[in-house]
């Protein structure tokens, strides 16, 4: 095999492996940005749980909290049904009831957050495919103009410089 040849060679071969590399580059990117989106989505998902056990826990202890104060209460002769002491325990459960739903509403925020997260990580992966595939035909483009400048040095075709216009037969120029 021929010097020039050779030298053809190793170009086909170089851009072949830089528009592989590209391409799988590009894969890898996407995969790992669709793990990193299921992993946001999975801790959305605990954190949405989490709070709700905890909201549901702090319920819990303010309806013993609440039980406890209306023991008090009526163990010491007030009628918890009317007046102040109505009034406080009215305030109680309020209390409770808000705080759970702040609980609640934080878990929820939280995972919308991450599911934001989530979404943008496969949007950019996507984009990271779609961007070494545009890599990769820029490096294939660019072997096959380097492979034609070798052929025209090479010499491996001649192009001529005749006028490419055909005539037709019967009609003088």
């Amino acid at each position: 095999m021929s010097s020039e040849m050779m030298a053809m060679s190793g170009n086909i071969a170089e851009t072949a492996i830089s528009v592989a590399g590209h391409i799988t580059s590009g894969i890898a990117a996407e995969r790992q940005s669709k793990a990193q989106a299921l992993f946001l989505k999975q801790k959305a998902d605990y954190g949405l749980k989490a709070a709700a056990i905890e909201a549901e826990d702090y319920w819990r202890k303010g309806s013993r909290v609440s039980a406890t104060q209306r023991a008090l209460l009526g163990g010491s002769g007030v009628d918890v049904e009317r007046g102040t002491a109505r009034g406080v325990r009215e305030d109680t459960y309020r209390e409770i009831a808000l705080m759970k739903e702040r609980l609640l509403h934080k878990g929820k925020v939280q995972a919308i957050g991450l599911e934001q997260q989530a979404d943008y990580q496969k949007t950019l992966g996507s984009a990271r495919k779609r961007m070494a595939f545009f890599s990769a035909g820029a490096a294939a483009f660019g072997g096959a103009s380097k492979f034609g400048e070798q052929a025209k040095e090479y010499k491996l075709w001649e192009t001529t410089t005749k006028d490419p216009t055909p005539t037709r037969p019967g009609y003088a120029d």
